[in-house]
């Protein structure tokens, strides 16, 4: 009897022991690998889109840099053909003008994270009009837009627009292959009435009171404004570097 209790002891014991050994050797390589695999995974993941990134940005600022040095072309819309900057700032029978290349930005337009390069056009040494290039990844574009449809350029891509006192407001810009849409934020609008002129006033999509419109449009004119630079080679090469 106390022969069989001791041998059931010793089984007892055994079957306890191997269990333990069993769970540790099973639980230590599964943290082990998994750690492992998630080190890996993050620096081959954070790499990759550094590199991608770094990539595409110098892929692209390259294609802004030859056309405003005139050494690439690109499509005017305008003119509705390819064309090198100098060949499109003295096609006088195009733009009714012949134009002089006075200052230039680079600020994000839309929210697709790309940016686009705004050339300020100017006259008797007044701004005239600008033209906004924009690289859809196959093809830069040239959109050219007269100065009381875009004024106050801020860093957000916003800008004020205004075709009279009471008819103006604010709006962001997005691009669609050669085709540039104005997208409005908000405006106000003159009507003539049997009573005489009235004025609504719009923000988003929806009609607000003359105090919200007023507020509205001097937020926006608080807004960081881009910064413009002289438009030379050396401002070029050091925008682009």
């Amino acid at each position: 009897m106390k022969t069989k209790i001791l041998r059931l002891l010793f089984v007892l014991v055994l079957c306890v022991s191997l269990i333990g050994c069993g769970d540790r050797n099973a639980e230590q390589p599964d943290i082990s690998q998994s750690s492992a695999i998630n080190d890996v995974t993050t620096t081959v993941t954070t790499s990759d889109v550094t590199t991608s990134s770094t990539f595409e940005e110098h892929s692209l600022l390259k294609s802004y840099k030859g056309v405003l040095l005139s050494e690439d072309e690109f499509f005017s819309v305008q003119n509705k053909k390819k064309m090198v900057l100098n060949d499109f700032l003295t096609d006088k029978e195009a733009l009714g003008a012949v134009y002089t290349l006075t200052h230039f930005t680079i600020v994000g337009m839309d929210d697709d994270l790309v940016p686009e390069v705004v050339l300020e056009l100017s006259r008797h040494n007044e701004p005239e009009a600008y033209i906004i290039l924009h690289d859809d990844g196959n093809m830069v574009y040239g959109h050219m837009i007269y100065i009381r449809s875009f004024q106050q350029l801020k860093t957000d891509g916003s800008f004020i627009f205004s075709s009279g006192a009471a008819d103006s407001g604010s709006a962001k810009i997005s691009f669609d292959a050669d085709t540039l849409k104005t997208d409005i934020l908000g405006y106000s609008q003159s009507s003539q009435g049997d009573t005489g002129i009235t004025i609504s006033y719009t923000i988003g999509d929806k009609p607000v009171t003359k105090e919200d419109f007023n507020q509205f449009i001097k937020e926006q004119t608080e807004k960081e404004d881009v910064t413009w630079q002289e438009f030379s080679p050396i401002n070029i090469d050091t925008a682009f570097a």
